[in-house]
């Protein structure tokens, strides 16, 4: 098969900052991958958001700070438990925030910064 590309078919996923609903579409983990902290595992965790595919990137850590557990704590309301396993949440909605990050040679893409269910902000709207 012959695969041939025009510039057109390119398109950044960005989207405007602000809140979203979004699919939790995948993720994977990568394995002793080389991280400015040594050698680490790497969550690589996929969403849809306004039809934009958004992927986000988390070293395992076993800190109350790491994005892993923000993530984590995020789609369970907080409640953890002792069994979380991101095979259970794969098609499951949530808010996430969206902020953009601009890299020194002015790429700029989207990342989503806080994730909450969907239960937990349907009396909001």
């Amino acid at each position: 098969m012959d695969f041939v590309f025009s510039e057109g078919f390119f398109e950044d996923d960005i989207l405007e900052e602000g809140n979203y609903r979004a699919e939790f579409t995948d993720f994977e983990i990568e394995e002793e991958v080389e991280t400015k902290y040594g050698i680490r595992d790497r969550l690589v965790l996929r969403f849809v958001v306004e039809d934009k595919h958004i992927v986000e990137k988390c070293l395992v850590s076993s800190s109350r700070s790491s994005k892993m557990y923000r993530f984590i704590s995020g789609m369970t309301d907080g409640n953890i438990g002792n069994n979380f396993r991101f095979e259970d949440y794969i098609n499951s909605k949530f808010l996430v925030e969206i902020e953009n990050n601009t890299d020194d040679r002015g790429k700029v893409w989207s990342n989503i910064v806080a994730i909450e269910t969907v239960s937990n902000t349907e009396e909001i709207e």
